[in-house]
């Protein structure tokens, strides 16, 4: 890709580079780079240091984070370069002035490609880098930072607000975020309080000039994993202090994650399904929408279980499980209340008739027989359909309404849902 605001320059390097064999894509500023970039990476960015809106240096930092394996060769009229980017030194192979000598160019872009494949074979061969955020708007200080952690093995992206933090941390997965306590737009623990609800599952650290116990048992309070006293420790220890929050994040995750879940089928357990229920009927008192209740069991389960043992059971139990995953929404909960009974949340309902569309779909979803070791079995369902604020306004309630209206029909037959307060319907 060739990043140039002058089009002649764009179409004399694009021009020599086809003529020699090379796939070409053009960019006039730095907005248009990332773009085309984001929907096809390339080997080699040949860019100006001065573009429209954006340096140079900044367009390498982007795009690394969309491709780390990318190499770039800088053509510009500007004898100083200035700062390396964030890690971009290691990737630009090459500063070319302007005027540029043809071959001086190719020998360049044949390095670059060179030392791109290099890259890309080694990043498939060896595991990926630890993606940590630092926040700090001290440059000196930053690169310090970065250049201990990129030692350490991390990947480190460097932001010097808590406003651009955000906006990465909303397109980007990190494992940990460093941060300072003042920065421009964010004083004291506010800054640890956003990051923490921005990236719930990311270990954030606190790395302060001040040497304060109260503020640091107040930023662990706020959501912080470790607070570091800058200049305090090796580079070891930094690395290290970073390796144990994120460990302890991921243990803290890991045991959340078995707290809420159904151990058998992987879907959400009774508790989380009533804390789901009470939050989603919250903000469907806020926007005046409709919730609905979707209240399941296997018909027979029983004779399954007595018949072909509990190890088959609980196979059933599991693929029942993931029809009705695949049957509903992304964002609606499915969860597992006990024994074969399992219920489904749906959010943003539009009307009744949507729900039911849902029902015939997963009565449908069980109609294929499930492949055991032994032979195939076949499977039916009955699902009860309560809606809030129709036939509730609690979990309770709404829980009990669908319930209800499963044992309605269940006693009409096989593959039959109900809507409380109405008769049976076939699928």
């Amino acid at each position: 890709m060739v990043v140039d605001d002058d089009p002649l320059v764009c179409s004399a390097v694009a021009r020599l580079l086809a003529l020699n064999g090379y796939e070409i894509a053009s960019a006039r500023s730095a907005v248009e780079a990332i773009g085309l970039f984001s929907k096809r990476p390339c080997s080699v960015v040949i860019t100006d240091l001065r573009l429209p809106g954006q340096d140079g240096l900044s367009l390498v930092a982007e795009l690394l984070d969309l491709e780390p394996c990318t190499s770039f060769v800088m053509v510009t009229g500007s004898n100083q370069v200035g700062r390396s980017p964030r890690g971009g030194d290691r990737s630009i192979v090459s500063i070319l002035t302007k005027p540029w000598d043809d071959d001086e160019l190719l020998a360049a872009v044949r390095h670059a490609c060179d030392l791109h494949v290099l890259r890309r074979s080694v990043s498939l061969s060896a595991p990926p880098r630890e993606r940590i955020l630092l926040v700090e708007d001290d440059e000196g200080y930053a690169l310090r930072v970065e250049e201990l952690l990129v030692g350490a093995g991390f990947e480190v992206r460097w932001v010097t607000r808590l406003k651009e933090a955000l906006e990465v941390l909303r397109f980007g997965d990190y494992r940990a975020v460093v941060t300072e306590l003042a920065l421009p737009d964010a004083r004291g623990l506010d800054c640890v309080t956003h990051l923490s609800r921005a990236a719930p599952s990311s270990a954030v650290l606190v790395l302060s000039g001040l040497c304060d116990d109260v503020l640091a048992a107040h930023a662990l309070r706020s959501g912080a994993e470790d607070y570091l006293v800058k200049g305090i420790g090796t580079t070891d220890r930094l690395g290290r202090a970073i390796r144990f929050a994120m460990e302890r994040k991921s243990v803290e995750a890991r045991m959340s994650e078995l707290a809420h879940t159904d151990a058998l089928t992987g879907v959400f357990n009774r508790a989380a399904l009533n804390d789901h229920l009470r939050r989603a009927l919250a903000r469907a008192r806020r926007a005046q929408k409709a919730v609905s209740v979707l209240y399941l069991d296997l018909d027979r389960f029983k004779q399954i279980n007595d018949q072909l043992g509990h190890a088959t059971g609980d196979a059933v139990l599991q693929e029942f499980a993931a029809r009705l995953i695949r049957s509903v929404r992304p964002y609606d909960t499915v969860g597992r209340l006990g024994g074969d009974e399992f219920a489904i949340l749906l959010e943003d309902v539009d009307s009744i008739q949507d729900v039911e569309v849902i029902a015939r779909r997963i009565i449908g979803a069980m109609a294929p027989p499930i492949t055991l070791i032994d032979g195939a079995l076949s499977i039916a369902t009955s699902i009860g359909i309560s809606t809030h604020p129709y036939d509730g306004s609690t979990p309770e309630a709404l829980l009990s309404s669908a319930d209800s209206a499963m044992y309605t029909a269940k006693r009409s037959g096989s593959n039959r849902y109900c809507c409380a307060g109405h008769a049976p319907k076939a699928a």
